[in-house]
Parts: structure tokens; sequence; C-alpha cells
């Protein structure tokens, strides 16, 4: 190998700096075989490195572990794919093919031209050391690792350009590597292509030549951005060597990874190598052969390395059937794995196509899954839509599913076919035959395939048509019938219902015969029994209604809901409960009141108090004392219906035996309806004669014992008794707890000798009829007087008989009811005033007995006052009580209570010596005194006396007429008196006023006088030793006479109105510090805590925050951000001001968006580039934007580093040579590389002009090349300036009028051509050159990075320079800051020693504070030194070395740093004194006192010490008692509150009633409109009859006929005599008022006639019955003839005086028309009142709103009066923090208190006020409700008699046209 060769192949390395082998295997040969490599060794090389990739390596002999093919991808191993393959390799010339030709070698050293010359002769095949060996064919460049390859060689014809080389392979192979060894000089240019088909389109992998943009123009030279990138490479195409010159190429593109574009790029079945023109010699190439002959293409061997193409499938290959195995052949066909095959494993095997065929990965075999046919197929397909939709999980369909399954995986079976739950589903025989009848189920027997809980499915289960069921769908379902196979439904529906038929069939499936239920009835049983519901699927199909008794009008209720039809008030589906506010009476509720019953005799009203704790046995107040020869009367006006009663006594006996002669008698107000249900009563029935017995020793209820002595019960309440059930006339003994108390029963559970007598028999009352029950008692003995007998009658009370209550009349049910009733004895239960709890069966009765009895429930009608709700008891309509409230509404006091309200009733607490009972005026409470007692609880002396009961006469010395009756205080005392004995001044006056002083009592003039609007002081005393008045001045006033402000006060005292106000000044002044604000202004003068302004309400300019609350803080502005021009922050926020685009409350951050705060000047916009950065926001110090991938610079702008152009577009990579370049990032915009000093090229990867040697040495060429480069350049621009005239004089027209100048030109050119060639130095200068370049760019490269770490640090260190002045300037700014403070300190300091000290807390707390704060900052200021000193120290050795002017600045920090000591050391002198003022020290020299302690010592302050802590701590204890006062003063203003509540609950309730009042105004409104409605259908009616056709002759005489037999009971005379009567009645409704009036004797006429008249039409019937028969009997009798003609006539004039009777009707009847419009227009009149009426409710409701509204605010004062306390409350804290509190604060607090309290009982007065308003528009309100109720009323009647009005006309009018037919 001779040096050239060495060097380019050397050259070679270095210049690709590796050998790119398969898969990224680098290389250099010469790194690892030094400088002499043959070819063939690097063919050896690159085979041994190629082995196959799918094991582990083991060591050189090429053994691998098979298996990693399971792992992921592998490979085959690649190589040369010529070998093998000579017959498939062809090119397009080849010397000597045809004959023998010549050829000669240019560059051969011969001395002959002979010698230059050879022979070719291809026409046969290559031999060594023969004749053939001139053969040179294409096949010779195949390599066979011989020694003597250089006597092998391909040729090409001579002069031959643009030949190619072409291998046609069998296959498709991957095509990764070319070598190229020639024998000429390479060709000066070069494409490789491939094809993927055969030749039929081929693709270039690579251009190459030597100037590509010349060759190949428009192809990219590079450097590759993506792998599919072609480019043209220029490294292989030079003219050196001349001979054995190689290309070496990857088909891979260096530098980037392999992918997935990589595959289809290697992909080839034929590979073609065109070569281009020559390299050199080319212009010189004619037609000549002896020119020819030296041109021609010739190449020792080539190398197209590659593999069979397996797509990772495969670790080797094997030959091809029909092919040798050569060892060291590339075989084309892969013995595949991971389930596939095919010559390049490019599809899946049969039944494995589960997965689509993928080429496989690293690490991800992509093996073709085998398809999941369950045993049922064996084969499949892929199909790609399947694998999507399951995302992307399977995509395999099995083909030809066996054992009668189908389905993507075999996994259903098929139709009529169902999967065996039992048995697995590889099993053969998973699917069975369905079981199903075809004519009843859907798709001819088709049943379900699987079991699917989720969708509702079962194996094998059939699915029936629509109306058939059965587990093979063999039947009708129920309520269908006759199946049938052509019937899509199956079955018919039947008409019948199948809720309503036996067994929910419906129907007989067979026959579609209906059977209902027992309880359901309809032609298709779709109807329940009357008094049954809810058709369903029961046995009985309908459940009975079951409607209660009582509490529904009937047994009916609604066929779906079963709801009953409710009385009035009653809810619930069977009517058994109550609407809530009403009740159902109990059985007693007819009482009547002994207290409260007309007396006669010496009767007398007993009452009697109810003892809390005891039961109450009585009803109403008391009791009625009735002695012999008495007798009461009760009015009864209020009996609910017409039936039989029970009268029940009840009484309390006062004597021991039987009182035996009462008598009861029942006065009637008329007489008895004979109609009605008491009209078999007798006058008898109404005469009671009964015997009250006595009550023995004993018991005489089942709750009390009573001891027989008429007094008071005594003994014991028991709750525990219970129902018991025996026979009526039954008496049995009952034990109770106690034994010793043995009680007699009878059936009703009650003792025997009850209170109670029940009156027998019952007595029959009609309803709406008012009676007189009189009981009189004549005789205590029969026969004998006995005048001190008395008894006391609490109550007559009538309880409905049972054989009378409607729910126990008739057999059957209503039978048993009252069975029931009577067994379990449910009325007995009722009859004591003390009830036991009635049994389940009993309050059933009770229940349905008081709903029929009263028709409905009751309105509670709970008093609002006097109750806690509207709610009362279901049973008996209780409601719930205040305290002291009686009555079931709860709408009266008790005895001995009185004033009735919302709280109830107070007990009259009479004095029981100064009254003679407890009872008083239950409006004013006023007890009845005895004689000389006065006072509502007859409590008090006589005026002028005091001490009662033992009155003494007041000693008041004249001066007062009454006394206190408790200890005798005088009571208004005269003449400016005051005291117990009216012995001393009052307030406001002076003196002496004992008797016999003489001094009296005198005005205090401090300074007006009482009442001179300007008096000032309550008291004054007089100074006896100057005769001096002296005034006891109020808060803020002072002097002897009270008439100058104190200090810190200010105003005009010796005015009238003038006062003296506390200067306002938010507690930022000392209020004992005089002169602390100007007494005539009140402007404040002495502000502390930094404030200022006339009321110290503001900070102090450089301080923010809430003055008021002592918050001023100083302002702390970031001096980089702050804009000082602009002023300090803001004296409320702290906001500072700040430089643009800054901002925080200390302008110490960045806008969003910004950034280089430290530039002093505002912030500047990050401008990050929206396209390229992730977020508008950047680093606020760096500026730097988040960039996107591919995307770099400050702003995201530009390339990424490293890179470079259009980012938009596409951003090339630098590739700068780091020995030639300064840096690695290049021009972002042109790419250009920034190049070390004598290095040239975009990418600074070769020496610069003038410059000599090899990178990195490029060494200038020194000043020889200078002068000639000098020259040169000045001819070339010269040269340059003379072809630019050319081309302008040739442009110009005139070309041959310079020839003689072109030609000098030319001359010129040429010289300077030969002086250009002769400028060339050598190889070996150059190479000296460059190692000394290389040597000194060393040098200079190390020095320039110490020049930039140096010039780093000088940066750095300029930055913590700046950073530390800035330190400085602040050190300085707060030093004097400190400076200030400390003065502030020392005037405090002196201030404090001024004042009294016990007042002075607060400013020595603030200078204890602020000397803290002070301290905490030389601490900091300690860190800061230490800094600032280690950065010196930096500083001074990187000064020392290049910059000598920063000593001046470090001796400068020096020096303020000293000061700052000294000042520090200052501050720390003061803290001495700090130490006695605060904590008492005595050491001026010692910061810790022994005694006192100070500052940091553990201590501070003590007993003997008289420091501010000890002052404090007394003002602290003074500041815990005003807390005491502030609580006391919550609590009141608690008290308050609850007490605006209650008006508010108030409020409420009227607000309730005023709903009320709205709701009956409504209804009234209601009944109103029905009445018009009911109006208008009788006009119509009218109208109706008006207009109706008269009868026609035929009907009148047919009628005539019928008449002829009739016999009429009446005469003429009676008739004509009724007549009038109808006639005077018909005028006299000319007048409606009249017959308003008279309509019930009218009605009751009415009824009277229509009796007549029926019991006429009765005879009528009658007599016609026998005129008939005896017409039939004397049908032929000639008289009856005529008499029947007498007759028609007697008709005809009958008929006549009707028709005139009819015309009298009519009119009247127009005259009803006209009244009942009269009436409609009454009707509308009162809805124009109530209209009237709903307006003034509006009003009220207005009224009430606004009383609410008013009570809100009250709320809401007592609220800000509430939260006024807790202020006060939390003032505390704040007079604990700034101790002030010594006395003068004290009595300030006390007065705000007092302020405070004066203002809540202002506000309890308004809210009084306001209560007194609402309690008047309550009354208003209930006046205005009982109007309602009374036009409710009236409208109410008006309906009524327009009722029995429009039923008199109806009457009268069928009355009269009954007459005109007769």
């Amino acid at each position: 190998m001779n040096a050239g060769t060495k060097s380019g192949i050397v050259s070679q390395c270095y210049q690709t700096r590796s050998t790119r082998l398969y898969r990224g295997t680098t290389l250099c040969p010469k790194q690892l075989f030094g400088n002499v490599l043959n070819f063939n060794l690097t063919k050896l090389l690159v085979s041994h490195l190629s082995k196959p990739k799918d094991g582990l390596w083991l060591g050189a002999n090429g053994q691998f572990m098979r298996g990693a093919c399971e792992q992921g991808s592998c490979y085959p191993a690649t190589g040369d794919l010529l070998i093998g393959r000579e017959e498939r390799l062809l090119s397009s010339s080849t010397c000597g093919i045809n004959q023998r030709e010549r050829y000669c070698i240019v560059s051969y050293l011969g001395n002959k031209a002979s010698d230059q010359c050879f022979y070719c002769d291809s026409r046969y095949p290559f031999q060594q050391n023969t004749y053939y060996q001139q053969s040179h064919r294409i096949d010779n460049i195949v390599s066979d690792f011989s020694r003597r390859w250089r006597n092998r060689w391909w040729q090409a014809e001579n002069g031959k350009e643009n030949v190619f080389i072409q291998l046609d392979l069998e296959g498709e192979f991957h095509f990764t590597h070319l070598i190229m060894r020639f024998k000429t000089f390479r060709p000066a240019s070069m494409l490789v292509e491939r094809s993927h088909d055969f030749g039929k389109t081929w693709h270039v992998y690579r251009y190459f030549a030597h100037d590509c943009r010349e060759s190949f123009p428009g192809v990219p030279v590079g450097p590759i951005a993506d792998i599919t990138d072609v480019i043209c490479d220029s490294r292989y195409s030079d003219v050196a060597p001349s001979t054995e010159g190689e290309l070496d190429g990857s088909m891979l593109s260096e530098g980037l990874p392999a992918n997935l574009k990589t595959i289809p790029l290697l992909w080839c079945t034929s590979c073609r190598f065109r070569l281009g023109i020559h390299s050199v010699g080319d212009n010189l190439l004619d037609s000549r052969d002896e020119v020819k002959e030296k041109y021609y293409y010739a190449m020792y061997d080539m190398v197209v390395r590659g593999s069979c193409s397996c797509y990772g499938h495969a670790s080797h290959c094997v030959p091809l059937p029909g092919q040798s195995d050569n060892p060291n052949m590339v075989h084309g066909k892969c013995d595949c794995t991971h389930n596939t095959k095919g010559i390049n494993c490019q599809e899946c095997m049969d039944f494995y196509n589960d997965h689509p065929w993928r080429p496989a990965r690293d690490r991800e075999p992509n093996a073709c899954k085998k398809c999941e046919c369950h045993g049922h197929a064996n084969k499949c397909h892929f199909d790609p839509a399947i694998y999507e939709l399951t995302g992307r999980v399977s995509g395999g369909v099995c083909d030809e599913c066996e054992h009668n399954t189908m389905g993507r995986n075999c996994e259903e079976c098929k139709p009529f076919f169902y999967q065996d739950p039992t048995k697995d589903l590889s099993d053969p025989n998973i699917c069975l035959p369905c079981d199903c009848d075809p004519t009843g189920s859907e798709h001819g027997g088709e049943c379900e395939s699987r079991t699917d809980h989720s969708n509702d499915l079962v194996a094998g289960r059939c699915i029936c048509k629509r109306f058939v069921e059965g587990v093979r769908c063999d039947q009708c379902r129920n309520g269908y019938w006759n199946m049938r196979a052509d019937n899509p439904h199956g079955c018919e529906p039947c008409a019948c219902s199948t809720l309503g038929t036996i067994g929910n069939y419906g129907c007989d499936k067979r026959t579609g015969e209906c059977r209902c239920k027992r309880f359901v009835t309809g032609r298709n049983c779709d109807k329940c029994y009357p008094g049954y519901w809810g058709l369903g699927d029961s046995i009985e199909g309908c459940q009975p209604c079951d409607c209660d008794a009582g509490g529904a009008y009937d047994n009916n209720c609604d066929a779906l809901t079963g709801q009953c039809r409710c009385r009035p008030n009653i809810r619930g589906r069977r009517c058994d409960q109550t609407v809530a506010g009403y009740f159902l009476p109990t059985l007693d509720y007819l009482l009547y009141e002994g207290e409260f019953a007309t007396a006669g005799g010496n009767a007398q009203v007993l009452i009697r108090d109810r003892i809390a704790g005891r039961p109450v046995t009585w009803t109403g107040p008391g009791f009625m004392r009735v002695m012999e020869g008495d007798y009461l009367e009760f009015v009864i006006d209020n009996i609910p219906r017409s039936m039989e009663y029970n009268i029940l006594v009840r009484y309390e006996p006062q004597m021991r035996e039987r009182w035996e002669d009462v008598r009861v008698t029942i006065v009637r107000p008329g007489a008895i309806d004979q109609s009605g249900p008491c009209a078999n009563t007798i006058p008898q029935d109404d005469l009671k004669s009964l015997s009250l017995p006595p009550v023995r020793q004993g018991l005489v209820g089942p709750h009390v014992l009573y001891d027989g002595s008429g007094d008071d019960d005594v003994g014991l309440y028991d709750r525990g008794d219970v129902p018991v059930r025996r026979p009526p006339s039954e008496m049995f003994d009952y034990q109770a707890d106690d034994a010793s108390i043995r009680r007699r029963y009878t059936l009703d559970g009650t003792a025997a000798g009850s209170r109670n007598f029940l009156v027998t028999p019952p007595v029959c009352l009609e309803t709406g009829k008012t009676y007189t029950l009189r009981i009189e008692f004549p005789r205590y003995k029969s026969g004998i007087q006995t005048p001190d007998a008395t008894i006391l009658i609490d109550s007559i009370v009538l309880i409905p008989a049972g054989s009378s209550i409607g729910i126990f009349q008739g057999p059957g049910l209503p039978e048993r009811r009252k069975q029931e009733y009577e067994y379990y004895g449910c009325q007995d239960t009722q009859l004591p005033v003390i009830k036991r709890e009635l049994v389940d069966i009993c309050q059933k009765l009770v229940f349905s007995v008081s709903a029929e009895l009263y028709d409905g429930a009751k309105d509670c009608q709970c008093d609002p006052t006097g109750s806690h709700s509207s709610v009362c008891a279901t049973i008996g309509g209780q409601c719930d009580c205040k305290p002291n409230v009686i009555g079931r509404r709860c709408n009266k006091c008790a005895p001995a209570t009185y004033g009735f309200g919302q709280s109830g009733c107070r007990p009259c607490n009479c004095n029981e010596i100064g009254s003679g009972n407890n009872y008083c005026d239950q409006t004013t409470g006023q007890c009845d005194c005895r004689p000389m007692v006065y006072g509502r609880q007859c409590d008090q002396c006589e005026r002028g006396f005091w001490g009662f009961p033992n009155c003494q006469p007041c000693r008041c010395n004249g001066r007062a007429d009454e006394c206190s009756n408790d200890i005798g205080a005088c009571l208004t005392c005269r003449d400016n008196t005051a005291g117990h004995h009216c012995d001393q001044c009052a307030a406001g006056f002076y003196g002496d006023p004992r008797p016999g002083s003489g001094l009296g009592c005198r005005p205090c003039m401090c300074p007006g006088g009482v009442n001179s609007g300007y008096q000032h002081g309550e008291t004054c005393r007089l100074d006896t030793r100057n005769n001096r008045v002296i005034c006891d001045c109020k808060p803020g006033y002072r002097g002897d006479r009270c008439d100058e402000c104190a200090d810190n006060y200010f105003g005009n005292p010796l005015i009238p109105g003038g006062i003296c106000e506390q200067c306002l000044c938010n507690g930022n002044i000392d209020p004992d510090m005089p002169g602390s604000c100007d007494p005539n202004s009140g402007q404040c003068l002495k502000c502390l805590f930094n404030t200022e302004g006339f009321n110290c309400e503001r900070c102090k300019h450089g301080y923010y925050g809430d003055a008021t609350q002592h918050s001023c803080l100083e302002c702390n502005c970031y001096l980089l951000g702050w804009d000082r021009d602009a002023g300090e922050c803001d004296r409320r926020t702290g906001q500072c001001p700040c430089l643009p685009n800054v901002v925080g409350r200390d302008c110490g951050q960045c806008a969003p968006n910004h950034w280089r705060i430290a530039s002093g000047l505002g912030c500047e916009s990050c401008s990050c580039d929206l396209q390229g950065s992730t977020s508008p926001r950047c680093n606020e110090f760096t500026g730097q934007c988040s960039c996107k991938p591919g995307r770099g610079g400050r702003d995201c702008s530009e390339c990424p580093d490293s890179y470079w152009g259009d980012p938009n577009v596409r951003c090339e990579p630098c590739n700068c040579n780091n020995e030639g370049s300064e840096t690695s990032q290049c021009d972002r915009r042109t790419g250009q590389c920034q190049c070390r000093e004598g290095v040239a090229g975009d990418k600074c990867d070769r020496c610069a002009r003038g410059t000599t040697g090899d990178l990195p040495y490029c060494t200038p060429c020194g000043e020889c090349f200078d002068n000639w480069d000098r020259i040169l350049m000045e001819l070339k621009n010269q040269t340059d300036l003379l072809i630019r005239q050319g081309s302008e004089i040739k442009v110009g027209g005139a070309p041959g009028a310079f020839e003689k100048e072109f030609q000098w030109m030319e001359e010129k050119l040429n010289d300077i051509r030969r002086i250009l060639g002769l400028s060339n130095i050598t190889e070996d200068d150059i190479a000296a050159l460059r190692h000394q370049l290389d040597v000194l760019r060393q040098n200079l490269t190390q020095s320039e990075d110490l020049l930039k770490g140096l010039h780093n640090e000088i940066l750095n260190t300029e930055g913590h320079v700046e950073e530390a002045n800035i330190h400085m300037d602040d050190i300085r700014s707060r030093v004097d800051n400190l400076k200030r403070l400390a003065d502030e300190l020392k005037d405090n300091a002196t201030s404090i020693r001024e004042q009294d000290v016990s007042g002075a807390f607060n400013s020595t707390r603030e200078s204890q504070r602020r000397s803290q704060l002070a301290q905490h900052k030389v601490d900091r200021t300690a860190d800061t030194i230490d800094q600032s000193m280690q950065t010196r120290d930096q500083v001074e050795k990187m000064i020392d070395n290049y910059e000598d002017s920063f000593h001046e600045k470090i001796s400068e920090n020096q020096q303020d740093l000293d000061e700052i000591d000294g000042q520090i050391g200052g501050l720390e002198d003061k803290i001495a004194q700090l130490n006695k003022i605060v904590c008492g020290s005595e050491q001026d020299d010692d910061p810790c006192d022994g005694i006192c302690g100070g500052a940091g010592c553990g201590k501070c302050g003590g007993t003997s010490c008289h420091s501010a802590v000890d002052n404090a701590s007394i003002a602290l204890d003074w500041s815990q008692k005003s807390e005491i006062i502030l609580l006391e003063k919550d609590a009141a203003v608690t008290t308050l509150l609850e007490e605006v509540r209650d008006a508010q609950h108030q409020v409420n309730m009227s607000k309730v009633e005023s709903q009320n009042a709205y709701d009956q105004a409504l209804a009234a409104k209601n009944q109103s409109e029905q009445a018009r409605a009911d109006i208008q259908l009788l006009i119509d009616a009218i109208d109706e009859f008006l207009s109706s056709k008269a009868a026609r002759p035929a009907d009148v005489r047919a009628t005539a006929e019928e008449v002829l037999a009739m016999s009429i009971s009446l005469a003429p005379e009676e008739i004509l005599e009724l007549v009038r009567k109808i006639n005077e009645t018909i005028r006299d409704l000319k007048n409606i008022d009249n017959i308003l009036e008279d309509a019930e004797r009218d009605l009751q006429d009415a009824q009277d006639l229509r009796d007549r008249a029926e019991q006429a039409k009765k005879n009528a019937d009658d007599i016609l019955n026998l005129a008939q028969k005896i017409i039939e009997a004397l049908e032929a009798a000639k008289q009856a003839q005529d008499a029947a003609n007498a007759a028609i006539t007697d008709a005809d004039t009958y008929i006549s005086e009707a028709e005139t009777d009819l015309h009298v009707v009519e009119n009247k009847t127009a005259v009803a028309e006209i009244s009942s419009q009269q009436t409609l227009e009454l009707v509308l009149d009162l809805q124009a009142r109530l209209k009237e009426l709903i307006k003034k409710y509006t009003e009220n409701e207005e009224n009430v709103r606004k009383a609410q509204d008013e009570a809100a605010k009250a709320e809401e004062e007592a609220k800000t009066a509430e939260e006024n306390a807790n202020n006060l409350e939390m003032g505390y804290e704040q007079v604990t923090i700034r101790i002030q509190s010594k006395y003068n604060l004290t009595m300030n607090t006390k007065e705000r208190a007092e302020h405070l309290i004066q203002e809540a009982r202002k506000l309890y007065e308004e809210t009084s006020y306001k209560r007194n308003q609402l309690l008047g528009m309550e009354a208003r309100f209930k006046s205005n409700e009982e109007h309602i109720i009374k036009v409710s009323v009236d409208v109410s009647e008006l309906l009524r008699r327009m009722e029995a009005y429009i039923v008199s006309i109806t009457d009268v009018a069928k009355f009269h046209r009954s007459c005109g037919t007769a």
C-alpha cells in the first residue's frame, strides 16, 4: 500500500470519525489496528462485527444463544449480498465483452508510451495467471478474500459515461452499507438507487459528487435532519488518489438513530449504482480513440452489505428452494419466529390472526397471536374493523365453526341451540338444542343462547311471544286465551280484567270465560263492589273501604285510591283523622257550668283555687253552693243534633247522707216537631226526679281520696288505673299500690259513690232550639226541713244516648258497634272530670260518634294570647294553656290570678291579713282589701303610715306626707331635701336642712345652677374653713364651680348648652398628658403611635395602617421597585408607589409576564413568543421564557441551542466543529459558526485562507503570503472592475472596440494564474505550521477560558458590590431611623419622668417595642456586616488582580460600618436607661439590676422598684373591675334583647291571625260567588219555565177524562178560599223585605199545604179507582153519560179558571224575577263590601308588615346595642394592651356604659311603644276580624233566606201548575 492510499484511508477515518456499521456499531479501523490496514482486513472486521443480533454474544467464534427473539425483535446477520449472486450482477458496460480492447493508464509511470497501455478481453471468465486474467467482467468485483485482488477488477468500455452496475435480488433484502474500491480515479459524480418492486420503480439512496451543486443541482448537501433525507456527499469524489480510491457509505444516516422509518428505507429487491462523469480530463475527452483509451471506469471490488428482510421476526435466513447452502452467502428466506411465515416473515401463520401482522420492535416482539375459537374451528382470519371495535385487543374471526357453534370466537351457539352453563366453552357438546313450543315462541322455537345476568339472559330459556308464557312458551298469559301459531302475539286478549278474575287469570285460557273474585263485579270483572276499592291481585280482588262510621258520610270510597268522603275538617283515607287545628269533642262536650247558671234562693257561687301539683276534680272556676229550696236554671242552646241525651249531674256532696229530693225539669220553647226524632216525647218525659247519694268515707273517684269532710280533697292522686271489662251491673274490688286502700269500682272503672250522677231515662232534645234546664233542691230529707243542708253543683253535662247514636242504628255492623260501645264502657269513661285513657276500640268509637254528632271536626280556636300554639288536642280540643290560664280555648285566667297576657296570668297573691280571700280583679289584679288597708295586694298602711300590719306614722320632718311601707323611708321630700327622713339636701343643693339649723338647702351653682342649661356638677359641698362652695364636677370639668374644661376636654362650659367634650383623638393621645389637645377647638396636638391629623385619624408620612386601631406601621418599600419620586406609601393600605410594571404592596415583584426588576427602572415585558412558549410568563430575574420543544432563545422565538434557522419552518443543527469554533452555538439566522482565529468555513472545520496546517493547528503563512495576498487581492479587484466594465461595454453594443485591451487583460490573467500556481507551499510546511498553530490555539483556548472565568468572576463581583452598596444604603437608612427612634425614646423617657408614671405605660411600651425592633435590626445588621466582610474579602482579591478602583469603595463601606457600630453601641448604652424607666432599675452601668431586673434578664419590676410594669399591673386590676361592670351591662342588654324577641313573637302571632282573617274573608267571597251562581241558575230555570209551551187541547181533554171520576174533598168555597190565600201570598211577593221576614212562616204554611195537597191527591187517587170501577159497571148507562157531559162542561169552566190563574202566576213569576234581580244586586253590593273588607285587610296586613319592619329595626338596634356591648368587652383587651386605665379612663368607660344604658332604656321604651302599637293593631285586627265574621254571618243568613225564598217560589209555582192541569 502506497502512502497515498494509506493517507486516503486515514483521512477518511478522520473525516467520517467512524465507520458506521449495522445497528449502531461505531468503530474506527485506525483506532483498532493502527495506520496500516488494508481493504481485506476492513471487510473481515466488518464481517466479524456483523454477526446475528438474535442471541447472546459468547465470543469470537460467533456462537449465540437463541431466545432473544422471545423478548423482542431479532435480525439476521448482515453480509455481502454479492456473494453467491454473481449471475444476478450486471453492468451497462464491460470492456472487451465482444472483442479485445486496448486501454491506457494516465498515471502509469512507465518510460515508454507503449508501457502505459494494456488490453482487455472479457469474452471469457477471469482466470488467474492465464491469458484470461485480462477478462474484466462485472463478477470480478465480488470479493473472494484473495491476496491478489489487484490482478482482478471490472472495467467498463473506453470513453463510456453514465455507466451503471445493477444487482437483482431474488427477494426482499435490507441494504445497509456500500464499499467500493476503484482501480481508476473515483467518478466525479455517482448515485445509488434502490427498487422494492424488482426494478419497476427506482428511488435514490444517496448522491456522491465532487461538486454537488454543479453535478446535482437542487439536491441538499446536508446535514441530515431526518432519516428520510436524501443528500449529496462530496467526501468520496476527490481526484486523489488516482487509484485504489474508496467509497465507504452507510445507507443509514450518520448521527441519527434508527427508527420505524428506517426499515422501509432499507428495503430493496434491486440495487443500482450509476457512475457519472470522470474526475479528470473530462474537458479533453473527445471522439478520438487515443483519447478514449485513457478514460474508463475500473473497480477492484465492491461490497453491498445487507441482510435478508425479516421484519424483526427471524435471527437467520436459509436458502431458497433450489439454492445451494453457501456459508458465505446471505440467503433470502427467513427462518421465521413469532408465529409468522413467508419468505420475509411478512404474514402470520395460519390460525394466528388474532392480532394484525406487525414488524417486531425492540422489546416488542409483536408476535402473531393465536385465534381463540375454543376448539370449535381450525381456521380464522383477521378483521381490522373488529380489531378497532375491541380497542385493539382482538381481531381474529374464526372460520367454519363446528359443534353447532358460531360467532367470532365460536363462542355462541347457532339458532335453536343454547350453551349448557354446566359445561366448559371448549366442550364439543356445549350447545344443546332448544326445547320450545314453536306455536307460542318467537322465531319458530328459538331460545336464549347463553346466560347473562347483566342482560337478563338465561341459557335455554324460550323466547315467548308477547302474550305467551311458560317454560316452553306453551300457555297463554293471564288475561289472554286461544293460542295460535299464526298469531304474532301468540294469544288473544281477554275482555276480563286479570286483577278481577279468580287466580288473576283474567279468563279461561281455552274458552275465554270470565270468573270474578269475591268483591269484584262488572261484566268484565273490572269493578269493585260498592264499599270496596283497590282492584288488585289479592284473593278477594278488592279491599273494603272501611270508612270511619262517623268521620265519613258513608262507606263508599274512591275505587282507585280508596279515599272516603270525609266530613268537614276530617282527613285520612278512612276519614279517621282531624285536620290540624281542629278537634272532635268528647262525649261530655255539652257542659254547662253550675257557677254560671241562673240561681234562685240563697245559692252562691263558690270559686275554688287550683293548687299546683294537685289534680283538679272540677270544671270551670268553681261551684254553685245551693241550699234547701234553691234552684238552678241552665240555658241550653247548642244542641248539635236532634236525639236523646243523658243528663249528667256533677256535684260535690257536703252532707253525709243522700240528698233525697232533687227535681229536673226541661222547659221547651214550643211544640215538638212531630216529624222529627222527638215526635214521641210526652210532657212527662221532661220531668225527672232523683236523689244524689253522698260520698262515704273513702274513695270518691279513681284519682282522689276523700275524707268526707266537705273540705278540699286530700290523699293520693293515682295515674295507674287501667280499664276493666265486666258485665254492666257487676261491682268488684281493686287493690291499689297501697295495701291499706281498697277501691270499689263499677263498670266504668270509677269508685263507688262517684260525684257523677247520670239521670235516667234520657231526654230528647231538638237542634236549633233553646231549652231551659231547671234543677230544684226542695228537701234534703223528705218531709223534714234542713236549713243548713248544702251541696256543691259543679256542672250539668248532656251525654248522647247510645240508643240514639246514628252509627249504632240498624242490624249487622251498627249493632256490633253498639255492643262494643257498651261492653267496653266507652260512655262511662267520659263521665268523670279526670278521665282515664281510652282503650283503642273506645277511641275509635268515640271518634266516630263525635264526628257524626257534630258533622265533622271543630275549629280549635285556641286563644293566641293564652295558649302556646293554635293546635289543640284532637279529642276534646283542649288547647295548651300558658301558666294560670284555663278554659278549653285558654281564654281566661284561673281563679286567684289576673293579667291575662302573653305570659299567661299572674297570681293575685293577696295578703292574708289585709284581704278576705285570695281573689282579685282579673284585669287590674286588685285584691279585696279590708277596711283601712291599701295596695293592690292589700299589704300597705294608710297614707302617712308605714310598717304593715303594725302601722306607724312617717317621720319626715314635715317635708313629706308619706313614706315607704317596708322601712318608712320618706317619699317625695320637699324643700330640696332628701334622705330617709328628708334630713339631707337633695342632689344639686347644699346646706343643713335639719330642724333648728336655719340654713336650709341652697342650689349648687356649678356654675349656672339647676335647670340653667350649663350645670356641670351634680352635687356640691360647703368648705367651712373658707366658706367656699366646692362643686363635685362631672368628668371633663374642673374648678370649684366646674367652669373650666379638664385636660384633654374642649368646649365652653359658661354658656347655656355649653359642654366640655372629650377630645376625639381615636385613642392616640395620652389622656394624662396635659395639652394633648386644644381646649377650645378640640384639635389633637400630641398624637402618639405614628399618627397625625386633627383627630389623630391618619398615619404619619412614611407610615400606613388604621390610625384608629393603633396599627400604623412604617412603610417598607422595596428599593429596586419603589418609585421614590412618587412619595411614600399609601397611609391606609401601605401600598408603595411602584415603578412601571412593578406590583406588590412593597413593590417587590414584577407584574405578571414581566421581568428585570433589578434594573431600577421598572420591569420589562417578557415578550414571550406566543407560538414558541408554553406560557406568557418568564423568569423574573433572567427573563427566560418557558419554551416548547424545538424552540429556544430568551423569548422562545428562535431555534433551540445548537440549532439555527426559522423555527416556524425548520431548525437545522449547527454542527460546529468543536476544535475550530468558539462555541457550539452558531448564528441562529444564517447558521454560520463563530470560528476561532485562523479558522474558516460554515462549520469552522478548515483553516482559513492565509493559514496552513490542519485543524486545530492552523498557522499563518507569514509576511510573504500576506504581501502576495494583498497584491493578488488588488489585482483581483482590478480584474473584477475590468470584467464589469467589459460586460457593460458588451451590453452597450461595442463588442470589438477594446480587443487589444481584452488581450492584455487575458495575458494578465494568465500571469495571475501562473503566480497562483507557483504560490503553493509544500505539505510538510503546512503540517509544521498546523502543529504550531494547534499548540498556539490550545494555549489561546486555555488563556481564553481563564480570561472568561476571570471575567465572569469580575461580573459576579460587580453584582455583589452593587448589592452590597444597596445593602449599605439600606443600612444607612435604618441607622437614620434608629437615630430618630433613639431620639424619640430619649424624649419619651424625659416625658415619662415628668409625668405620672402610672399613666405612662403606653409610651414606655411603645418605646420598648421600638427598642426591640431596633435590637432586631441591629442583629440583622450584624449578619449583613458578616456577609459584607466576606464579600469584601472576595472583592479585594479580585480587585488586586484587575481593578484598583474597588479599594476606594471598600474604604467607604468600612467607614459606614464603623459608624453603624458606633451608633449601635450608643443604643446599647441607652438600654440601661430604658431598664430604669420600664423596670425601675437603679444601676446605670449594669443592664441587669439584681432587684428590678431588666430587658433580657428574666424579670422586670418588683415591689419596691416603682416601675412602669408595676403600674401596669395596678391598671390591669382596674381594667378587670371595669370588665365586671361591662359584663353586668351586657346582661342588661341581653335582657332587653329577649324583650325585643318577645315583641317579635307577638308580631308573628299577629301575622298568623291576619292570615286567618284573610282565609275567612276569602271563604266568604267564595260563598257569595256561589250564591250568585245559584241565583243565575234560578233565573235560567224561570226563563225555561216561561218559555215552555202550554198544554195542547188534546192533553187537556185527556186530563179531563181522568178527572171525570175524581172527587175533590174540598168544597168550592174552600177552593176559592185557598186560591185567595195563594193570590195573597203571591201578591205579597212584591215586597221582598216582607217575604224575607215571613219566609219561615210561609215555608211552614207551604209545607202544610203540601201535606194537604198530598192527602188530597191520595184521596183523589182512591176516588179515581172507585170511579173507574163504577164507569166499567155502568158503562152503558145514559145517566152516567149525561153526568159525564156535565162534568166535561164543569171541567172546561175549571180549565178556563186555571188558565186565568196561570196568567196570574206568570205575572207573579215576573215580579219574582225582578225580586231575584234585586237580590242579586244586593249580593253584588255585599261582594263590593267584601272587596272593601279585603282592602282593609290588605291595609292591616301592610300595617303588620310595617310593624314587623319596625320590630326588625328594633331588633337590629338591639343587636347593635349587643354589638356595642361586645365591643366594650373587647375594649377590655385593648385597655389591657394600652394600659390606659387610670381613674379618668375608668370614669369615661363608666360614662359610656351609662350612656349605653340610656340608649338601651330608650330602645326599650321605643320597643314598648312599638309593642303597644302592635297590641292596638291587634285589637283593630280583631275588630276587623269580628266585622268580617259578622258580614259572613249576614251573607250566610241572606243565602239561607234566599234558598228558602227559592223553595217557596218553586213550591207555589209547582202547586199552581198542578192546579192548572187538574
